[in-house]
């Protein structure tokens, strides 16, 4: 019974050690907020940012939804070739940039890669509308699609194969953003 308690009074003294240790406060960092606004639009929206300040996204005009890159204090317009609306959503430090084009925001849509000025479709094996919404520094693309179940589901393209990414037990989902490390946020 003396080993039981002793036993306990050094897991119960180790547990408030633990509680009681604090990591120091550290003071926020500076930081500044900027508007971004493409000129001329009724709409801008930012996506993605990549580790030097450039960012993507979409704007809306009198012409119509085009995707963005920001750099440098530029706009450069996305618009896929022939699409009738065009959203850049992630892209990283190589200047690679994700999104989905298509006929309108709703449906029909397709997933693109672009780099450099060369454009890649992006489409979920069966799928009539798909969306890619980040990509890391290794190339590896997370986005979503929509399956024959009438249901949202996310995904991952890796060297080139699809894999359907759900949180357990939901029925679907959507993947946002993925790191270097392969985790993924949705």
């Amino acid at each position: 019974m003396l080993k039981r308690i002793v036993v306990g009074g050094f897991i119960l003294a180790g547990a408030i050690g633990l509680l009681s240790y604090r990591t120091p406060a550290r003071a926020a960092g500076e930081y500044t907020v900027s508007t971004i606004d493409v000129p001329a639009s009724t709409l801008t929206v930012a996506c993605g940012i990549d580790m030097v300040g450039r960012t993507v996204g979409y704007f809306v005009d009198r012409t119509g939804t085009h995707g963005f890159l920001f750099d440098s204090g530029a706009f450069s317009t996305i618009t896929f070739p022939g699409a009738a609306w065009t959203a850049a959503s992630g892209l990283n430090n190589a200047g690679l940039i994700v999104g989905a084009y298509g006929p309108n925001e709703f449906n029909g849509r397709h997933g693109f890669l672009r780099n450099g000025s060369s454009f890649s479709s992006i489409d979920f094996p069966g799928s009539s509308d798909t969306v890619a919404r980040g990509v890391n520094n290794l190339g590896q693309i997370v986005g979503d699609y929509l399956a024959a179940d009438g249901s949202r589901h996310g995904f991952l393209l890796s060297a080139g194969n699809y894999r359907s990414i759900d949180f357990p037990e939901s029925g679907g989902g959507v993947a946002n953003g993925i790191n270097d490390s392969g985790q993924i946020v949705g």
